[in-house]
């Protein structure tokens, strides 16, 4: 029996908390910014503009709720997510997680494909099976590469909102290969912080099981790539130069705590970086639009 079977009352703020919500916002919201971008090339309707939002939002959250299923046992153990809704028992059986996770991310795609979008139900399947299998299944306990193969989930709700509207094209790609870029440099300054913690749990995070030197470079060498194919982009995609400035602008930021991390191995310089990086994101895609 699960550790956690049978303990408390399950409640319906464990079962927000277990989608974590911040994660699946930041996702629904670049899935509107993509159909917001397709419809300069197709007219769209709000209509479908609801539905990819919605789409991403319940396909993405309940991907969040079943890798809290598959990882109940080492979040039990690290700090930093001991006190999510399975571990502390508030969720009880733990697989009333799962069977939540799998009907809203169920329920995403068959939305899609009711309304007869099935391009995007296609990548939203994609994005679900990279995120499930790919990253928590296979990777996630057993390889320092589980953030680079699992990133393709986190680039395919842009995909989703553009296709809901307009034929699968070159911008959608290359809006969502930005945020493939973007998470290395998220989710390991993360992981630079809880470095024990991940050892704790036995998760090869790259920038956990090397010495402080190399996951700073590691961190660092993601966040120049960024910036630079954010700023290429206006050579190789429908981007003018509002969008260059804001990605010189916030990128020089980025580039600036950056160097403040590699210099400053210990404290709170990765943290600064990682509560960066979204508000990064979510400017750089806004600007992709105007």
């Amino acid at each position: 029996m699960d550790s956690t079977e049978g303990r408390g009352r399950t409640s319906a703020l464990a079962y927000w908390q277990v989608t974590k919500p911040r994660l699946w916002v930041m996702l629904a919201y670049t899935a509107g910014i993509g159909f917001l971008a397709s419809t300069k090339i197709h007219p769209g309707t709000v209509s479908d503009g609801i539905l990819a939002v919605v789409a991403a939002a319940l396909g993405t959250a309940g991907a969040n709720a079943i890798t809290c299923y598959l990882d109940r046992d080492v979040d039990s153990i690290m700090e930093r997510t001991m006190h999510r809704p399975i571990p502390t028992g508030r969720i009880a059986p733990p697989s009333k997680a799962l069977e939540f996770g799998a009907a809203l991310a169920a329920f995403s795609l068959l939305i899609l494909v009711l309304a007869g979008k099935y391009v995007a139900a296609l990548f939203g399947l994609l994005g679900l099976v990279d995120n499930i299998l790919v990253y928590s299944v296979w990777l996630k306990r057993r390889s320092p590469l589980n953030i680079i193969f699992g990133g393709f989930s986190g680039g395919a709700p842009v995909v989703v909102g553009w296709t809901v509207n307009a034929d699968l094209s070159l911008t959608p790609i290359l809006m969502a290969a930005l945020v493939v870029l973007w998470i290395p440099s998220h989710i390991w300054s993360l992981a630079l912080k809880w470095r024990d913690d991940y050892s704790r749990a036995g998760i090869p995070m790259l920038t956990a099981i090397v010495d402080l030197r190399r996951a700073v470079l590691c961190v660092a060498s993601t966040s120049i790539l960024m910036v630079f194919f954010s700023c290429a982009l206006v050579l190789i995609g429908p981007f003018g130069w509002p969008y260059l400035v804001v990605a010189s602008a916030t990128g020089a930021v980025l580039l600036a705590l950056t160097a403040w991390m590699t210099v400053k191995l210990r404290g709170r310089a990765p943290f600064v970086l990682f509560k960066y990086t979204s508000p990064y994101l979510a400017i750089l895609l806004a600007a992709m639009v105007i």
